[in-house]
């Protein structure tokens, strides 16, 4: 019995195909990177991994279909056997009613959402989709808003999802469009709080500054009290591109993680950073001395900007 299928496009010319996966029950593993029409999916109980990547200028209408929020949701609706689903996205196309009721899907662990459709006042994002899931078994979620619309990233959105669905969220990455993307650190800090099991944290092509850096240090509740309060008290890999930094900070930061937490950071990439005052050079000779290689860390300063 088939039990992997993955459809690839070759050549110049445009070809839509039909497939018709309704003969295959156990399909376990569905990568679709061509431009066809494809039908069986709801009647395919058994998917757990589910790869669309169509290409921005060949989407037919059953992968627009699919790839638009209302398609999603019936996607995991229909599957409750999906671990993964890495999808591109397109959004503010359309305007959706709410479901009746919230989506569970009980399995699914990985979430990877790219959204392609440029749109500049957008009435569906990412944030909807989210609203109406509830994913207990989620462990790993990346949002990547690079190559799409100009609205901001849906913090509240993660905060709630992982909240309602209460999922230990191990990895949190989120790509942002280095221009033009309006944030407010404070979302970004209160969207983490809760997020006790990260342990990798990506921040790409988003303008963080000292405030957050500021954030992950360790601090004591109050005045004569011995507990600390930290963000994100496992976290073990940080990684940062287009952020605006200065490197005391960052060390002060790193050093008070590894002395009041039980998880000290193990790498941390500072990719395509402004940092202040030696463009990275105090944190490459703070991470070439000996703490840093006692500790075992792991630190990445490329100084090219984005």
């Amino acid at each position: 019995m088939l039990e992997a299928l993955e459809l690839h496009e070759q050549g110049t010319y445009r070809h839509y195909a039909d497939v018709d996966i309704t003969a295959a029950p156990r399909l376990q593993y569905l990568n679709i990177t061509s431009a066809l029409q494809l039908t069986g999916i709801s009647a395919t109980q058994s998917i757990r991994q589910f790869v669309l990547k169509e290409m921005r200028d060949r989407w037919t209408s059953w992968a627009s279909s699919v790839a638009s929020p209302s398609g999603i949701l019936q996607l995991l609706s229909t599957s409750p056997k999906l671990e993964l689903v890495d999808m591109n996205v397109r959004v503010g196309w359309m305007r959706l009613d709410r479901p009746p009721r919230q989506i569970t899907s009980p399995s699914l662990k990985e979430v990877s959402l790219h959204v392609t459709q440029k749109v500049h006042t957008p009435e569906v994002d990412i944030g909807f989709i989210l609203d109406q899931l509830n994913l207990p078994a989620l462990q790993i979620l990346s949002i990547d808003l690079y190559s799409g619309t100009s609205g901001g990233m849906p913090f509240s959105s993660i905060q709630s999802l992982v909240g309602r669905s209460h999922a230990s969220l191990t990895s949190l990455s989120l790509i942002g469009q280095c221009t033009g993307l309006v944030m407010l650190e404070d979302d970004l800090i209160d969207c983490i709080l809760h997020l006790q099991d990260l342990k990798s944290f990506s921040l790409r092509c988003m303008p963080i500054t000292n405030t957050f850096i500021n954030a992950l240090v360790p601090t004591h509740r109050s005045p004569g009290f011995d507990r600390i309060r930290v963000l994100c008290p496992l976290l073990d890999h940080l990684t940062f591109s287009a952020s605006t930094f200065t490197e005391p900070r960052v060390i002060n930061m790193i050093l008070s993680r590894w002395k009041d937490t039980n998880h000290p950071l193990r790498s941390v990439h500072l990719l395509s950073c402004n940092l202040s005052p030696s463009d990275g050079a105090g944190l490459q000779s703070f991470g070439e001395g000996e703490v840093a290689k006692k500790m075992g860390l792991i630190l990445e300063v490329d100084d090219r900007r984005a």
